[in-house]
């Protein structure tokens, strides 16, 4: 259904000097042109760490935000051949670092497999959004690597097939516009599996466009979770205080035993083996909403809602996340404990905010959203926000 075709630059989204660029790796290195991202950006972020130890619990964006990662692009790297140096400087002369420039060529890639009829493109801009929960649908669509419908995004202004219109969503917002480049190595994740989105339609006869989305993890999968993947299995992240979530998960009646460890991972991997009934716990990951920070706001709001409402009609009592939204954590605590806890955090990023790993309560949780419209979520969540700003942070709202 991906049918390629002769883009310009513009139609892609991207420059001349951007379109020169990845036109040349390709045809450097074709099929090994992701290969060569990867080491590169594997190979700097090794120097990097090197030549300053402390960056070693910090993520890929920080590191490159160092100078001793601005020190080492001058010179060439001890793998590849002179090419490899001149490409990097290229790719620096237009983008901030190297990760940005694999993932801005990844994005080029991707829109490159979809050419539109005439009649189905649709400027994301000029698309009608309204303000009105009414006006939106969700779903939870299983196996999307099987879903042959098309949608739009906002990032593209032609329709997708739904695992290509979430990997540009995840590439678009994630990684471009939050700098979470650890997805760069583990984006395919996001084109299989149980995946929510919420969608408004454009026009009868034209396909939805999407303006949220997130992926279900089921419990069986649960090895492979972000949540216990290595990088959030690190000594940089700090248990927090776990009395009260060990006496909610109880009244649960979630836990067959005690939950023992010092540090957040043992403790983490205790509380996941002592959990009575895991086809009642979930991982959500990679929640993101698209559009201008207006509409981001509300869509995030809306995407809460209707996904618990999700969450509960698969009778999920748990979900496993990680968050660094000050909005939803900052909602969430005007809520109390009932709703959602933090089991440990950790300054992962360069923002002045904590990452939390922590749980969602899905039934209260639910029922504090249904009771909610989005100008009660708002003043809620400012309130909070206030308090927040009042102990010396500054909000930071998408």
């Amino acid at each position: 259904m991906a049918i390629k075709d002769n883009f310009t630059p513009t139609s892609l989204g991207v420059t001349d000097d951007e379109c020169v660029l990845f036109t040349k790796i390709d045809t450097l290195f074709g099929e090994n042109s992701e290969q060569f991202f990867q080491q590169v950006l594997d190979e700097r972020v090794r120097l990097t760490c090197e030549d300053d130890p402390t960056l070693n619990g910090k993520n890929i964006a920080t590191k490159l935000m160092s100078p001793y990662y601005f020190a080492s692009v001058k010179h060439p790297l001890p793998i590849g051949n002179n090419d490899w140096h001149q490409i990097e400087q290229q790719a620096l002369f237009i983008f901030d670092n190297w990760a940005q420039a694999w993932c801005s060529y990844k994005i080029w890639k991707l829109k490159k497999q979809y050419s539109s009829p005439l009649g189905l493109a649709l400027d994301p801009h000029a698309a009608s959004r309204t303000r009105c929960e009414e006006d939106y649908f969700d779903s939870v669509i299983d196996n999307i690597e099987s879903h042959q419908e098309l949608y739009y995004t906002m990032h593209c202004k032609q329709p997708m097939l739904l695992p290509d219109a979430i990997v540009l969503i995840n590439l678009a917002t994630f990684v471009l516009q939050h700098h979470w480049y650890e997805m760069l190595y583990e984006i395919d994740i996001s084109r299989f599996g149980t995946h929510f989105i919420l969608a408004c339609q454009t026009t009868e006869s034209s396909p939805p466009l999407i303006v949220a989305s997130a992926k279900i993890n089921h419990h069986s999968y649960a090895d492979q979770w972000l949540y216990f993947s290595p990088f959030f299995q690190t000594d940089a992240w700090l248990l927090l205080p776990t009395n009260k979530v060990v006496d909610q998960l109880t009244q649960h009646n979630l836990l067959k035993g005690p939950v023992v460890g010092g540090c957040s991972t043992q403790f983490e991997n205790s509380l996941w083996q002592q959990i009575t009934r895991p086809e009642e716990c979930c991982e959500i990951v990679r929640l993101t909403v698209s559009g201008n920070q207006t509409e981001m706001i509300f869509f995030l709001y809306l995407a809460q809602k209707r996904l618990m409402e999700q969450l509960v009609a698969l009778r999920y009592q748990i979900a496993f996340v990680v968050i660094e939204q000050p909005l939803m954590i900052q909602y969430y605590l005007s809520q109390g404990e009932a709703v959602y806890t933090r089991l440990s955090a950790s300054h992962v990023s360069d923002s002045e905010f904590a990452t939390y790993k922590g749980l969602w309560f899905i039934e209260p949780l639910n029922q504090a959203l249904a009771q909610s419209s989005f100008k009660h979520y708002k003043q809620r969540t400012i309130s909070q926000l206030k308090q927040y700003r009042n102990h010396g942070h500054k909000p930071h709202y998408a």
